[in-house]
């Protein structure tokens, strides 16, 4: 006949037995090392790269095997584990053969994780996949700028702007004709005007513009247009 427990004692031990079962997932389901690879550089050659996050880290191993599951193999064991940075060639990759490779590491306390496995890239693809965008040179920036400055600058015969952001028009014969100009904002839309314009030389303080941006104006005179440019408020 089977026997079949049903004493508190079985209930605790089987208890026991699944909590040590959580606990032993919970420690092997812990996030692989953040960095690791693995790149061939020459015949039997291969680079191993790795971060460590972990500075209690007591012991730290890397391990090639050429099947990804089984026989993996100690070849180097770090003699310093604790570094954020290490790395080392394997001098004595098999060829023909594929290889992988995975990190083994032991922290303060008992605990030990097993990396992922990678496989040797080789070099040019590692290259080609972190290689990161080039900056534009000093000299391509400046000539940016310098264009962008230039066409800022506000070039008509009777407005310029003063080094404060104010516009300065200059109308000669003011007191004798009849003048008038309106602003407007980059859409189109009228924002003021000074009809007719009352001195022969005028400041048109930035504050009236409200914000930064491009503007535009018309000067007319006797209702005609003499001139229509766009400017920039800083």
């Amino acid at each position: 006949m089977p026997i079949i427990f049903t004493s508190m004692k079985f209930k605790s031990f089987a208890i026991l037995i699944l909590f040590q079962i959580a606990i032993s997932h919970q420690l092997n389901a812990q996030q692989y090392l953040p960095y690791f690879t693995v790149v061939h550089l020459s015949k039997n050659q291969n680079k191993i790269s790795w971060n460590n996050p972990n500075k209690n880290c007591i012991q730290l191993s890397v391990q090639r095997s050429t099947d990804s599951i089984n026989n993996f193999r100690t070849i180097l064991s770090a003699q310093s584990p604790q570094l954020a940075e290490n790395g080392f060639i394997d001098k004595k990759a098999p060829e023909d053969v594929q290889l992988y490779y995975r990190i083994f590491y032991t922290l303060k306390g008992g605990e030990y994780f097993f990396s992922k496995t990678v496989s040797p890239v080789e070099l040019k693809d590692n290259i080609a996949a972190n290689k990161k965008p080039s900056k534009p040179s000093n000299k391509k920036n400046k000539a940016n700028k310098k264009a962008e400055k230039s066409s800022k600058v506000l070039k008509s015969s009777y407005l310029r702007m003063d080094k404060k952001g104010n516009l300065l028009l200059h109308l000669s014969k003011a007191d004798q004709l009849n003048y008038s100009i309106t602003f407007f904002s980059a859409e189109k839309n009228k924002l003021f005007s000074i009809d007719p314009i009352p001195e022969t030389e005028l400041v048109i303080e930035k504050g009236n513009f409200l914000k930064e941006g491009w503007f535009e104006y018309e000067l007319k005179e006797k209702g005609k247009l003499i001139e229509r440019k766009r400017f920039y408020i800083q």
